[in-house]
């Protein structure tokens, strides 16, 4: 079978450029679409392992941990090492799920020819239909991550704060995984956009405001985007509305997001609801 170089880099930077697009949509992740290019120019350049003998096994992988490193790095910039790794080890489960789709689409379509070489997956089609069942199993991914959300909403808790005599009332999603707590008293924090919750705060807290505000604490946090530091403050009152009623939540903080969204507006923890 007769390779194309410049079909295999066109295809491959389409679809890692798809694949880092939906990794920034899932990790909500912010990032500017040139570092998304520059991602999905690195993942191409990764494929021309295709170019050399076959490899060991262990060989093959590590080029690819070191591309998928390489990737992530340029489409989302300097992270901490874990948040990093954590971006990585997610785009390699994606890159599994679009591959094993489109190989499954084109394996019903009964393609004429399809060689994997070290790895890389070369299909002998045209550059545009092969795009195209890689945008097919990116939509249904896509889809999928979408229901997933709408099922938790379904779920979702109302997040009430009070401060200075306002109140708002913020939807709020259980998230298994916010275990954040203000390092000084050892209590738990709420994570809220600060649109949601801004009704209560001075334009201190706005995104270009001192950290921390007049009356706030910095708290430290990890996630699979990177981490870095939230302004917090506590409420005069935080009260968790739900399906089972109203649960008031004493001595914890409610951290200030200027990332997680107005569709969220709120996540809690476990923790949280051990505290009253």
């Amino acid at each position: 079978m007769v390779l194309y170089l410049d079909v295999l880099l066109a295809v491959n930077w389409v679809i890692d450029f798809l694949l880092l697009h939906l990794l920034a949509r899932i990790g909500r992740t912010p990032c500017r679409g040139w570092r998304l290019v520059a991602g999905g120019g690195v993942g191409a350049a990764g494929c021309l392992i295709v170019l050399l003998p076959d490899l060991p096994v262990i060989p093959s992988l590590l080029v690819k941990g070191v591309t998928a490193l390489a990737m992530t790095a340029a489409a989302f910039g300097p992270r901490p090492v874990k948040g990093w790794l954590k971006q990585t080890g997610l785009l390699f489960l994606l890159s599994a799920g679009a591959a094993g789709a489109a190989v499954a689409l084109w394996w019903l379509a009964a393609p004429p020819g399809l060689a994997v070489v070290n790895g890389v997956v070369y299909f002998d089609v045209s550059p545009v239909a092969l795009i195209l069942s890689v945008a097919v199993a990116y939509g249904a991914m896509a889809l999928a991550g979408r229901y997933v959300r709408r099922k938790r909403r379904r779920g979702a808790l109302t997040l009430l704060v009070e401060k200075g005599g306002r109140r708002v009332a913020i939807p709020a999603l259980y998230d298994t995984g916010n275990r954040l707590t203000e390092p000084f008293s050892g209590m738990p924090a709420a994570v809220v956009d600060y649109g949601a919750v801004a009704p209560l705060l001075t334009p201190d807290w706005g995104p270009g405001g001192p950290l921390p505000p007049p009356g706030g604490r910095l708290i430290p946090f990890s996630s699979v985007g990177g981490g870095g530091m939230l302004a917090a403050f506590r409420p005069d009152s935080l009260t968790l509305a739900g399906e089972e009623g109203e649960r008031g939540v004493t001595g914890a903080w409610v951290a200030v997001s200027h990332r997680l969204g107005p569709e969220t507006g709120a996540l809690v923890g476990p923790d949280l609801f051990g505290k009253e």
